[in-house]
């Protein structure tokens, strides 16, 4: 592999990168092509007792190409105790077409955070990430819809829930989804995956296979509104809740909304002191169930009106890597 000339090192983090033994995970900065730092320190709500997280990408070597031998995940033992993974292009690439969280956070990973990247070609990615936003970055929007049905109990919330639950228990326990698709209760938090195979059906943040039965569905989700009152009536005395979690799923929130309604994002966000305080805990429950509520709501009515593409067009970015394992490999 070329030495190339076009990496830069941020001299300031010298000493951090330093500490990363790329050699551990058999690699060498030149085959780097982004190691930046990931996590709270990036997203702006670091406290004092949090780690140092590192994520980034690596450019396989021809031998590794022509066996076909490409690692997909490498990183550092646990003995080490330095978090730090690094991921192959084909792998990342991947990661983005799905609109995988980390994937996405490295994407937008601001320069300060940046240890070691290849000039032109990082600079290149990161400069058109808005060529990864599609109507369906089901991980944000996923995550975000899980932890506002774990901490959601608004009223509409429960009543549509308390609505299903009614439709399920008037139907036999053996019959399937799929068998009375187009009768399911509709709603704001219920969503039908139709393209998705075989079909879902989400229900509050749960999601369901259409070939799942009656019975099985009718137990989760009352299980679920028992869970509902109790997660209210502690949550009105910030009793037994993942601050942590929440506040990821704010800033998961956030960030798509920002993608739908501007277009782009990026770190730190413009909501990063109330997303650290939610963290912290020093938010009443009420106001950062309200914050996600909303966003949540947002979200939902800007994907139906929103322009972007379906999925990622792959071909462009295959064009991409082939003059960029080209040029590596020279």
């Amino acid at each position: 592999m070329r030495q190339k000339s076009n990496t830069l090192l941020v001299t300031s983090k010298y000493r951090e990168f330093e500490n990363i033994d790329l050699e551990a995970m058999g690699l060498n900065a030149d085959q780097m092509l982004i190691l930046s730092i990931t996590g709270s320190n990036m997203y702006g709500t670091a406290t004092p007792t949090s780690d140092k997280d590192y994520i980034g990408v690596y450019i396989p070597t021809k031998e590794q190409l022509l066996l076909n031998n490409v690692p997909h995940h490498l990183s550092l033992p646990k003995s080490s105790g330095i978090d730090c993974q690094i991921w192959s292009i084909h792998y990342f690439l991947k990661l983005l077409y799905k609109g995988e969280t980390m994937a996405m956070d490295l994407l937008h990973s601001p320069y300060h955070c940046w240890l070691l990247h290849d000039f032109h070609a990082w600079g290149f990615l990161s400069s058109h990430a808005n060529l990864f936003y599609t109507r369906n970055m089901n991980s944000f929007i996923g995550y975000a819809r899980k932890q506002a049905s774990v901490y959601g109990a608004k009223g509409s919330r429960m009543k549509e829930l308390e609505e299903v639950v009614k439709f399920c228990k008037i139907e036999h326990s053996y019959t399937r989804l799929s068998e009375i698709w187009t009768y399911l209760p509709k709603g704001e938090h219920i969503h039908f995956l139709n393209d998705e195979s075989p079909r879902l059906y989400q229900i509050c943040g749960r999601k369901f296979q259409e070939t799942a039965r009656i019975g099985y569905i009718l137990d989760i989700l009352e299980n679920l509104l028992t869970n509902y009152g109790k997660r209210a009536n502690m949550a009105k005395n910030n009793e037994g809740v993942d601050w942590k979690a929440l506040s990821h799923a704010i800033r998961s929130a956030e960030q798509v909304y920002w993608i739908l309604r501007y277009g782009k994002y990026k770190y730190p966000l413009k909501n990063e002191k109330f997303i650290k305080m939610v963290k912290e805990g020093k938010i009443a429950f009420e106001m950062a169930q309200a914050v996600l509520e909303d966003y949540m709501t947002e979200i939902e009515k800007l994907i139906e009106i929103s322009n972007l593409p379906n999925e990622v067009d792959k071909k462009y970015w295959d064009k991409w890597l082939i003059n960029l394992l080209e040029s590596y490999l020279t």
